[in-house]
């Protein structure tokens, strides 16, 4: 069993929370409740962290992150759980990116970080030993009277990486986006990826199930164009095929998959 401290994982904003904020706390059983409502319709893998009790307040039916434990079990651990799923390597890292996400957002005002997001990759470790990779979107929704990240909704799905890591702040009506650097320990502001309106139009085609040699018509050129094109978008995206590019740009980019048209 790790026995790494998580002592300072995520360390609360306060020791205890007043009389005050539990009242506020007890209100929120309305989006507990709408969250597990969906999961009754969706496979959401969806959970909600808790930051000043350093646990989970909500974790969606059947969600790949709890990883085989049940969802009484992972409450109850609250933090620890992480203990229990990732290597104590990868839980030295989650923290160090939970540390440099704290640094960063310290000096934000109150507008910026409630247009942020936060996504980064993680392995974890199932109950029966088995590992796979996710990529974890963490989106904080509700703040402290001081502008401290109270509460946030995570949402996971299985990541084409194989390592911790990849981790970015984006902004979202700014359209800027941050990675860090775990070398540097510090971090880089990321151009935004830029598709051209016929590499935009074979991503939301190709989505749709359109084919290579439907594409070559609809654009009046050859199939080997747009395999170029395709072979582009892989490049700009950092994937190896298709469907992974597609997957990546629904969850980064999703405005480079609407068709706007429409």
């Amino acid at each position: 069993m790790n026995t790494f401290s998580l002592k300072q994982f995520f360390a609360p904003v306060e020791p205890v929370l007043s009389d005050e904020k539990m009242v506020d706390y007890e209100r929120l059983k309305y989006v507990t409740l709408f969250l597990d409502t969906i999961s009754d319709f969706l496979p959401q893998n969806s959970h909600v962290i808790d930051d000043y009790q350093r646990n989970f307040m909500f974790i969606s039916k059947h969600s790949i992150f709890l990883c085989g434990y049940t969802e009484e079990e992972v409450k109850t651990m609250g933090y620890d759980f992480y203990s229990k799923i990732l290597t104590p390597e990868n839980l030295k890292k989650l923290i160090e990116t939970n540390n440099a996400v704290s640094e960063f957002f310290h000096d934000l005002p109150i507008e910026k970080k409630i247009d942020s997001s936060i996504a980064y990759d993680l392995v974890l470790q199932r109950k029966d030993g088995s590992s796979f990779c996710v990529n974890q979107k963490l989106k904080p929704f509700l703040f402290t009277e001081d502008n401290n990240i109270w509460l946030s909704i995570c949402c996971i799905r299985p990541s084409t990486g194989n390592k911790v890591g990849n981790v970015k702040c984006i902004f979202k009506k700014t359209n800027e986006r941050f990675f860090y650097s775990f070398k540097d320990k510090k971090w880089y502001e990321q151009p935004p990826l830029v598709l051209s309106e016929t590499e935009r139009f074979i991503v939301i085609e190709t989505d749709k199930g359109t084919l290579e040699k439907q594409l070559a018509y609809q654009l009046e050129c050859t199939r080997s164009n747009i395999r170029y094109y395709k072979n582009m978008i892989l490049k700009k995206t950092g994937t190896n095929t298709m469907r992974e590019a597609i997957l990546f740009l629904h969850w980064h980019y999703p405005e480079l998959c609407m068709d706007t048209d429409k």
